[in-house]
């Protein structure tokens, strides 16, 4: 594992203490899975909190992604009347992709070689999870928003019309609705993968019902 653990995208009052304990996190789970080729704790809209990846892999891509892969497995799980999704693993010729919850605010994405052993990565995975949710359980928040503007900065709104750029979660849905078969909807929602539930119509398997218009 060759990717220097790096603390990003966080607002400056949480920085000091949260941005620290993220990061020894990541090096205590690539410290334990030498198989890890990439790991990295991204926040629910797709933007990269901390992250250990290698050269060849973009962060942002990796942030947005992840966003992508659990919003579409939450629709699956919910969909088929599994519940809420806890994690999603991806077995790939190269190796495994998987993600799961780090508490409210945040997953947990990992990336291994073609020879890691499931049962080890999935351990500890789950470890590193619970000390990354412990972390963003127990940290200071300020009052009121705070939107970060880059890495590790923030900044207030702007006044005016509205950015419309899409953000990292929209960016990765796109480029996943591509590989996905045409028939697959979007929530039109900002991701949010453990926690609001889904309407009732989606609850029971089915899409929701639209009425047209009036001419």
């Amino acid at each position: 594992m060759s990717g220097q653990v790096d603390a990003r995208h966080l607002p400056e009052e949480r920085e000091d203490s949260l941005d620290v304990r993220l990061v020894e996190a990541l090096e205590r789970l690539i410290g334990q899975l030498r198989d890890v080729a990439a790991a990295a704790v991204v926040s629910l809209d797709g933007l990269t909190m901390a992250s250990a990846v290698p050269d060849d892999i973009d962060e942002e891509h990796v942030g947005a992604m992840a966003a992508a892969l659990l919003s579409l497995g939450e629709q699956a799980a919910v969909g088929l009347g599994r519940g809420q999704l806890r994690e999603l693993l991806v077995d790939a010729e190269g190796g495994l992709v998987c993600c799961l919850s780090a508490g409210e605010e945040a997953v947990l994405l990992a990336v291994t070689e073609p020879d890691a052993k499931l049962g080890l990565v999935r351990y500890e995975l789950r470890r590193a999870a619970a000390d990354i949710a412990d972390a963003l359980a127990h940290a200071s928040v300020p009052e009121g928003p705070s939107v970060p503007a880059g890495k590790g900065s923030s900044a207030p709104a702007p006044d005016g019309p509205s950015d419309t750029t899409p953000d990292a979660s929209t960016r990765g849905l796109e480029e996943f609705a591509a590989l996905a078969d045409a028939g697959v909807r979007w929530r039109d929602r900002s991701v949010d993968v453990f926690g609001d539930e889904l309407s009732s119509d989606h609850r029971q398997g089915h899409p929701p019902t639209t009425t047209p218009a009036e001419t």
